[in-house]
């Protein structure tokens, strides 16, 4: 290729790169080839020398070679956030992760957001919920909470007692987490025949019978000294009040268990 082509073709390659060689920015000087460094807009010259087969022409190996060098200091690897190691392919480039270049996540939702891992099984990594995470750790936020009373005595339809001794209809419980009831156990000390019913917001503070409205879900009891019932799915507001009344003729220390999943 004589020194024009070759010339020539580096203002092609230049065009397509993008750079804008043109011109005077590309001259053959006493046997050097000088290429103005337009990318920064440099005063300095860079000067290649290249041989001479006496007519002009450059040999096939060195252009390949300069054209190489050419294209390696003109493309850029751009990283992102959280990554190390760009520039260009004139030299090699190591890349890692930058943890500290990353802004903090706020608000994490366990149901759209997700970590990096690696798939030892399958060689290659994937990204995986974090809910799925925390499920398999074994819970880490709270997915599951309960709560107990009863009566140190015979109940005759009557509000059942938190912990404190005082009776669900005067304190309560007051529900922190939107959630759903799941499930319902209960004992006694002797068979007993009896429901025991869980209301919500029942509002009967001044004492009183809870009206059906506000039941979300009841345990039956016939003849047993305990029962469960499982697969429920009543949903509870954060905000809401519990209350749990035993429903039956002087059955004896009843006691329940109520289970909530957070949604």
């Amino acid at each position: 290729m004589s020194t024009e082509g070759f010339l020539s073709l580096l203002g092609t390659l230049a065009t397509k790169f993008q750079i804008g060689l043109n011109g005077p920015m590309i001259t053959s000087v006493s046997g050097k080839l000088r290429v103005r460094n337009a990318l920064d807009n440099a005063l300095a010259n860079i000067e290649v020398d290249f041989p001479s087969d006496g007519d002009d022409a450059v040999p096939l190996d060195y252009l390949t070679s300069v054209l190489q060098s050419f294209a390696l200091e003109l493309r850029q690897i751009t990283t992102s956030e959280g990554i190390q190691g760009g520039g260009d392919l004139s030299v090699d480039r190591n890349h890692k992760l930058d943890v500290n270049g990353l802004g903090a996540l706020v608000g994490v939702d366990g149901s759209t957001d997700y970590f990096a891992v690696y798939d030892a099984d399958a060689g290659v990594h994937r990204k995986v919920l974090v809910n799925t995470i925390i499920a398999l750790a074994g819970g880490g936020a709270m997915d599951k909470f309960s709560m107990t009373c009863g009566r140190n005595a015979n109940g005759i339809n009557i509000w059942l007692r938190s912990a404190n001794g005082v009776p669900l209809n005067q304190a309560p419980w007051r529900i922190a987490y939107t959630s759903t009831l799941v499930s319902i156990s209960a004992t006694t000390i002797g068979n007993e025949t009896w429901d025991a019913e869980v209301y919500k917001n029942a509002d009967v503070r001044a004492g009183g019978t809870p009206t059906d409205g506000n039941k979300i879900a009841e345990l039956v009891l016939t003849a047993q000294n305990s029962g469960q019932i499982t697969g429920l799915s009543a949903a509870v507001s954060a905000g809401d009040e519990i209350g749990v009344f035993c429903r039956g003729s002087a059955i004896n220390r009843p006691h329940v268990t109520l289970w909530f999943e957070v949604v």
